[in-house]
């Protein structure tokens, strides 16, 4: 392999910033030698300057004073006269975060037991075991409550 073609197939493989940083570049080296200590000079760069600015942020931001009150008004109950054109919000289309699922109480669970709904994700129309939420988290395997062998 040439000497160019070495230093062809390097420099496809590194970061976009750094890839960035190299264009200002005058003088190029015509070693594979000479680009990387050149790249591990801007990779060093780049890392000590983003701790800058996380520490010029973390400076300027006051910290967040916890809410005395919630945060949200308390709603006020329905009349019995409702808008009939008024659709109530999907908020199981709504995913609340990427935390996995904890235990469910009680009686979150007796509540999905009785309406037929999937005791991982809370949907309808499917149980735990052909979840998809979960088989896309967890893979496909069937969770039984034992440690699964690691898959390799």
């Amino acid at each position: 392999m040439t000497e160019q073609t070495k230093i062809s197939r390097f420099m496809k493989g590194l970061k976009p910033a750094i890839k960035d940083n190299l264009v200002s570049i005058i003088n190029r080296p015509q070693t594979l030698h000479g680009w990387e200590h050149i790249i591990i000079q801007v990779n060093a760069n780049i890392h000590q300057r983003k701790i800058e600015k996380q520490e010029e942020a973390s400076k300027k931001l006051p910290p967040k004073p916890l809410p005395s009150k919630p945060i949200f008004p308390p709603v006020p109950p329905t009349s019995s006269t409702s808008n009939v054109d008024v659709v109530p919000m999907d908020i199981d289309a709504i995913q609340v975060s990427s935390i996995p699922h904890g235990k469910l109480t009680q009686d979150e669970r007796n509540h999905r037991i009785k309406n037929k709904l999937c005791l991982y994700c809370g949907k309808p129309g499917h149980v735990v075991n052909a979840c998809f939420a979960r088989k896309t988290k967890h893979g496909d395997f069937v969770h039984s409550g034992k440690a699964q062998p690691e898959k390799k």
